[in-house]
């Protein structure tokens, strides 16, 4: 079975076909050589340190992508929100040589490409192909957490590159991949996936000298200030089964009323999303229309969220929630306006309430595109009013269900972290 030698931070990454377009021979390897060379190694957690361990801006993007424990197609479209505030940087170098907008087609290439590759359902293709593209198969194994799984198969669209510099790992059949970061994040709060690294670094550097502080922001995988004996120090990837690299999370069932309801959230803000992404440019939208659109989105996918971790907060603020979504909608759809396009702020109770009337005038008559919205949130709050009290918060009995089945998979986890501990030393005084 072929295997890679052990490379601390490999960042190579391959090309793709040639354009016969100026920049073209270079845009190739070039676009996937720097998008993968910003998709760092696997985070490594230090031992008896739980937070995830720094790592450089680049990596960030990537905790976000990996930190799902499932492996499906979901899982390509788990991006990071900050990908546009650094990224644009690693690229700068190609501008004298390469077009943008053939360095931009090889980047949608390359990113569309990997769609297809996040699932378990595809084995291992013929062998032609798994010798020269990136495969579900190899992809698995790049977001597994299991240590043979760690620092390998970078490649997005090629996976010659990986055989040819060293960061080749071929899928097992015999060890089971176990997918995430380290240690899994536990949560299904979107906000907690996005921020949760960068509160862990900014702690980190709270308690590192101030000069040392710094190297967090630039250290690789794994790489501590160790206060005892003031100094950096390097730990190797954890055995799966341990306190940090857990056996996968078990499956924790939802109420059916509540997978119901959270899909009607879903189909909302679906919605409201691509509302606004195929509508008007955002240039020429108001910045209240796009700030409420976000908002909007932002607090939808964080009570959907809180719900799946069955937080009894989710069960209090969804109905608000989904209320002041219906008034949003109501305001901007059917609220006065100069001529200008400005809502009208009321200056007195007699404005805001002859305002109101004529916002209400124009909401019967604006048609079914603005009055549908408004009342498919008006029936979202009733009906989070109604199921999520009932159902959002757990029964003692469902507590302890849950309670037990982690204490089950904590106990199991210990007993493979021993056994494959103790293969790893026979192994390696072999």
């Amino acid at each position: 079975m072929a295997s890679r030698p052990k490379q601390q931070h490999p960042v190579r990454q391959g090309g793709s076909t040639v354009d016969a377009v100026p920049g073209g021979p270079l845009a190739a390897p070039a676009c996937r050589a720097i998008g993968r060379g910003t998709h760092r190694p696997q985070p490594r957690p230090a031992i008896n340190h739980p937070p995830l361990p720094p790592q450089p801006p680049p990596v960030r993007r990537a905790q976000v992508h990996h930190s799902s424990e499932e492996y499906n197609l979901s899982t390509a479209l788990r991006q990071t929100v900050f990908a546009g505030l650094d990224g644009f940087i690693f690229y700068l170098p190609l501008a004298p040589f390469v077009p943008p907008s053939v360095a931009n087609t090889h980047k949608m290439f390359n990113l569309m490409y990997q769609f297809w590759i996040h699932t378990r359902h595809v084995p291992k293709l013929p062998w032609p192909v798994e010798l020269l593209l990136n495969t579900p198969s190899h992809h698995r194994v790049h977001h597994g957490r299991n240590p043979w799984c760690i620092d390998c198969n970078y490649g997005g669209t090629l996976i010659v590159w990986d055989r040819l510099f060293g960061t080749f790992q071929e899928e097992r059949e015999d060890d089971p991949i176990a997918y995430g970061i380290l240690p899994p994040l536990k949560s299904w709060d979107p906000w907690a996936a996005q921020v949760h690294h960068h509160r862990d670094v900014l702690r980190r550097m709270a308690r590192t000298p101030p000069l040392q502080a710094p190297k967090h922001l630039v250290s690789g995988p794994g790489v501590y200030w160790l206060p005892k004996s003031k100094a950096w120090k390097t730990f190797p990837v954890p055995e799966l089964g341990g306190k940090l690299n857990p056996l996968p999370t078990p499956h924790r069932p939802l109420p059916a009323p509540v997978m119901a309801y959270t899909s009607l959230c879903f189909l909302a803000i679906a919605t409201g999303f691509f509302t606004f992404v195929l509508g008007p440019a955002v240039a020429v939208r108001p910045i209240s229309e796009t700030a409420l659109t976000a908002l909007f989105v932002g607090t939808a996918v964080w009570t959907v969220g809180a719900i799946h971790d069955r937080r009894g907060v989710a069960a209090a603020l969804e109905p608000l929630r989904a209320v002041l979504a219906a008034a949003a909608v109501f305001v901007m759809a059917s609220w006065p306006r100069s001529d200008e396009g400005a809502l009208l702020a009321p200056t007195s109770a007699t404005d805001a309430q002859a305002f109101f009337f004529v916002g209400v005038a124009n909401f019967l008559a604006a048609g079914w595109m603005a009055q549908v919205p408004v009342v498919f949130l008006l029936a979202q709050a009733i009906i989070s009013a109604i199921v999520l009290p009932l159902f959002v918060v757990e029964t003692r009995e469902e507590a302890a269900a849950w309670a037990d089945a982690m204490e089950d998979n904590k106990e199991r986890g210990e007993q493979v972290f021993k056994e494959r501990t103790a293969a790893a030393k026979k192994a390696k005084a072999e």
